[in-house]
């Protein structure tokens, strides 16, 4: 069984207290040709300026700690935690992959199956080749595990 594990990355920048100093290589426009050319190559365009947030999506503070809950074997607070992570972000495929294996392990395998279902379905839209095959091996694996109806 794989579990997907997403990292949560944080830049910190420190000024130092001793004489060592860092170096910062910028490119620096010198003339209006050369700064409408600078412009050109990084897609800067004065009519659709977007801003964008440096908000961190905390849907991956709490997978990371579902991850934890669930590493440590408390699987209710790992779907909690999971839960929580979709309500703020209903894309995290891995949110829905974890919560799956959650569901699994907790004996409720349609939940299972509706969460890797939604896992499925946004890895393959967000083109994450590997996750997505993953994702369906598991699935196809509790789908197969559940007995079989017979329609008549």
């Amino acid at each position: 069984m794989k579990f997907i594990f997403r990292a949560i990355t944080s830049l910190v920048i420190a000024t130092p207290l001793s004489a060592i100093t860092f170096l910062v290589h910028a490119q620096i426009p010198k003339t209006i040709r050369d700064r409408a050319r600078f412009d050109e190559l990084n897609g800067v365009n004065e009519q659709k300026t977007q801003v964008i947030s440096p908000q961190p999506d905390l849907s991956l503070f709490f997978l990371s700690l579902g991850n934890s809950y669930f590493g440590g074997g408390n699987y209710v607070e790992a779907m909690t935690a999971y839960t929580q992570a979709l309500q703020l972000n209903p894309h995290n495929a891995a949110a829905y992959y974890n919560r799956g294996e959650v569901r699994s392990k907790l004996g409720d395998k349609n939940g299972a199956i509706a969460d890797l279902k939604k896992a499925v379905d946004i890895f393959q839209s967000q083109g994450e080749q590997d996750n997505y095959q993953d994702a369906l091996n598991h699935l196809k694996k509790l789908q197969n595990s559940l007995p079989q109806t017979s329609h008549k």
